[in-house]
This record gives C-alpha cells, sequence and structure tokens, in this order.
C-alpha cells in the first residue's frame, strides 16, 4: 500500500464535521488523505482522522471553506500542514470558485 496517499474511504459524520479512519497513528507533515465525502459542506469544514482531534480544512492556505465547498459523494483530497495544524484542499471546490474570478483577472491585468 502506498503511503504517500492515504486512503480513508468514506467519510462519516455530519454538517460539515468529517471522520475517517486510516492505518496510520499520527498525523505528519504533508500527509496526504483522500475520502468520499458522506455529505454537503454546510460552512467551515473540520478533518478528524481515526479518532484523532478534528482540524480545520483550509483552501488556499488559509481560507476557510464556504458552504458548497465540498459536495456529497465528492472525491477529497487533502494534505495535512503541520506549521499550521490544518488540512489543506488539494481537490477542486464543488462549489467552482477554486480560480479567480474574471473580476480579479481585469485587476491584475490593469
Amino acid at each position: 500500500m502506498r503511503r504517500d496517499i492515504l486512503d480513508g474511504k468514506t467519510s462519516n459524520w455530519s454538517a460539515s464535521a468529517y471522520a475517517v479512519s486510516i492505518d496510520w497513528p499520527w498525523y505528519f507533515n504533508l500527509q496526504t488523505i483522500k475520502f468520499i465525502a458522506n455529505h454537503t459542506a454546510t460552512w467551515a469544514a473540520t478533518l478528524a482522522v481515526s479518532g484523532k482531534t478534528a482540524k480545520a480544512i483550509k483552501k488556499f492556505n488559509d481560507q476557510a471553506l464556504v458552504s458548497w465547498d465540498i459536495e456529497a459523494g465528492q472525491i477529497i483530497l487533502v494534505s495535512y500542514n503541520e506549521a499550521d495544524w490544518v488540512f489543506e484542499l488539494l481537490s477542486d471546490t464543488a462549489s467552482g470558485l477554486n480560480w479567480p474570478t474574471w473580476a480579479t483577472w481585469a485587476t491584475w491585468a490593469t
């Protein structure tokens, strides 16, 4: 089994709290975990792995997730950021807002 991406199968819990079980006893920097979301996130989300303390899931390094960033049935890939004690979302967001808006591009172009 590959140890660079740990398979958490399908998550459980509800609201915007996700929990998965893997066969690894601790968090380590850049630990990457994939799982299938069992529900849609309705606000900032957390992930608990194998009964450990839940950690926030962030996008773009430091931004909290918003409604519909994670959708039920979506394959989620996160990586643990040891410096900030958070999971960073590597998957595209279900809301489709992972790319700068046209207004942002226009601002950069000027």
